[in-house]
């Protein structure tokens, strides 16, 4: 044992978690679900965790865009609030392409005929 290690106290091992493979990825974007998307692309790009869900309404997002020549704007992220409203909050941020899925699944949803406010949960349960 090192002298240098003597007293500390033992590492804590969480879990024997690890980030998936672009093959894992990919097979799960294939899934037919419109969510799975917006679910996969988001926690990859910001590392929350499952739970994290629950508390995630629309306006925890906040498109975070380029301006180029006053005529053209560019979402080239966004910034998202995780466990909002509790003493856990942080902040992190979504990759362009998590920003797309999740418009174009509140597109889907507001074509459908939901109305969508700042307060709509990010992820909701299937409609018939």
């Amino acid at each position: 044992m090192e002298k240098n290690k003597l007293g500390l106290p033992k590492e804590k091992k969480y879990a024997e978690d690890r980030a998936p493979t672009i093959e894992e990825i990919q097979k799960l974007l294939e899934y037919p679900d419109r969510r799975i998307k917006v679910i996969i692309l988001t926690m990859i790009s910001c590392g929350m965790r499952l739970g994290a869900w629950n508390d995630l309404e629309y306006k925890h997002i906040q498109p975070i865009i380029r301006r180029d020549n006053e005529w053209i704007d560019n979402v080239v992220a966004a910034k998202i609030a995780i466990y909002a409203a509790s003493d856990e909050q942080y902040t992190s941020f979504i990759t362009k392409e998590a920003c797309q899925a999740i418009e174009e699944w509140i597109e889907y949803r507001r074509k459908c005929g939901e109305q969508i406010t700042d307060e709509s949960w990010l992820v909701r349960n299937l409609w018939v």
